[in-house]
């Protein structure tokens, strides 16, 4: 995403490149032994949380032209507007970048009751809160599948088929009708 990003603001050229890992590139910013590093991860992530806990960070938006290229190229992308917040220098502040859906995904095979019983077991309360504290980015998405099925929509662009135990799971929460 970062190569994409550059090339599509015809900076790629222009920056020395170095291809770290997440971890290593935070705490070579924190050394400032490099300026910037891109990553997409869901928020927060554990990288830019470790190197605004070194120095305050500023996270740059990504500008309005290069989200057009990537809605263009893909559905699975969409405009996001993030809280910094969470990060030492951007408390307060907003960004903007691009978001996408993850999806859990399962074989055709995997049994419909196992399937169901993944999906509901999501939403029971003490798994709910393990799965957000275990990764805070899942918040967002298992709260707004909580309120309504609208996520459901974001999957039309790729056509994916929902698994019979989803759909069993999905229609017991009133988020897709029984004539589906």
């Amino acid at each position: 995403m970062t190569k994409f990003i550059f090339d599509a603001m015809g900076i790629t050229d222009k920056v020395r490149k170095d291809y770290l890992k997440w971890t290593y590139a935070a705490i070579n910013l924190g050394d400032k032994k490099i300026d910037a590093f891109g990553i997409p991860n869901p928020m927060p992530s554990p990288s830019i949380l470790q190197a605004s806990r070194s120095a305050p960070i500023k996270i740059l938006d990504v500008p309005e032209d290069v989200i057009d290229k990537f809605l263009a190229l893909s559905a699975g992308y969409s405009r996001s507007t993030m809280d910094g917040s969470l990060y030492q220098g951007m408390e307060g502040k907003k960004y903007k970048t691009l978001g996408y859906t993850m999806y859990a995904v399962a074989h055709d095979k995997v049994p419909n009751d196992v399937v169901y019983e993944v999906a509901r077991s999501a939403y029971l309360d003490k798994n709910y809160k393990f799965l957000i504290n275990v990764m805070k980015g899942w918040k967002i998405g298992l709260d707004m599948q909580k309120k309504s099925g609208s996520f459901l929509a974001g999957a039309k662009p790729f056509k994916m088929k929902w698994h019979p135990g989803a759909i069993r799971y999905w229609k017991e929460r009133g988020y897709i009708s029984s004539s589906n």
